[in-house]
This record gives structure tokens, C-alpha cells and sequence, in this order.
């Protein structure tokens, strides 16, 4: 993932077991590629993170895509039902502080694993 600063955020494919919270997020495929991955975003259950999981048969199995740096609390994780042309899962999350106030983040997720 990549923050709208340009910095680096998560690490694609290096990550184990992850499973999803609450009831924010969302999927993403790129549509116009029959058999391509679908990929779901969300906040990790164990902690405050984002991830992402990938399944190459309509949501049946899962795996792990991406994990993020630690936030403060993730709250309406959203983003772009499609990867965009130049394959990228894109979306934006507001990080909530104790104190009730937040800021809104931007991010991308490379689609395709790097080898």
C-alpha cells in the first residue's frame, strides 16, 4: 500500500492467516478480465490494520494478499469496486483517534503479486 505521500505502507504477499473485522470494507476485481481474482479490504480481526485477501474462485478460498502498518482505528474502509486499468486496488479509510477526531487516508495495493 502507498499512502498519498508516497510512502510505503504494506507488504504484498508476506503475510499469514489474516481474517477480516467488523462490516467496512469492500471487494475489488478487475472487471473486464474474465477468471481474474477477486480481492477483499478490510481491518484485520487481530489488530488495526488494513488487509487484504485474494481468491481465484469467486470468494470459496481465501489467501492472503496485503497487511498494513499498525493505525490507530480504521473506520469506513472504503474504495474503487474495480483495479484500475494499470492494476491497482484503490480506496480511502479515516484513522480515528481516542480524542474522536481523524484524519482521512488514501491508499493503493498492487493487484498482482511481484515475484
Amino acid at each position: 500500500m502507498t499512502t498519498k505521500n508516497g510512502k510505503d505502507r504494506i507488504s504484498v504477499g508476506k503475510v499469514a492467516r489474516i481474517s477480516l473485522a467488523r462490516n467496512d470494507g469492500f471487494f475489488a476485481t478487475p472487471a473486464r478480465e474474465p477468471h481474474s481474482p477477486l480481492y477483499c479490504v478490510g481491518q484485520d480481526a487481530a489488530s488495526n490494520r488494513l488487509v487484504c485477501l485474494e481468491s481465484e474462485d469467486n470468494g470459496e478460498t481465501w489467501r492472503d494478499h496485503a497487511v498494513s502498518e499498525a493505525v490507530m482505528n480504521p473506520y469506513a474502509i472504503g474504495g474503487r469496486r474495480e483495479v484500475t486499468a494499470d492494476g491497482w486496488i484503490i480506496g480511502s479509510f479515516t484513522d480515528q483517534t481516542p480524542e474522536g477526531g481523524g484524519k482521512v487516508y488514501f491508499f493503493c495495493i498492487p493487484a498482482a503479486r511481484k515475484p
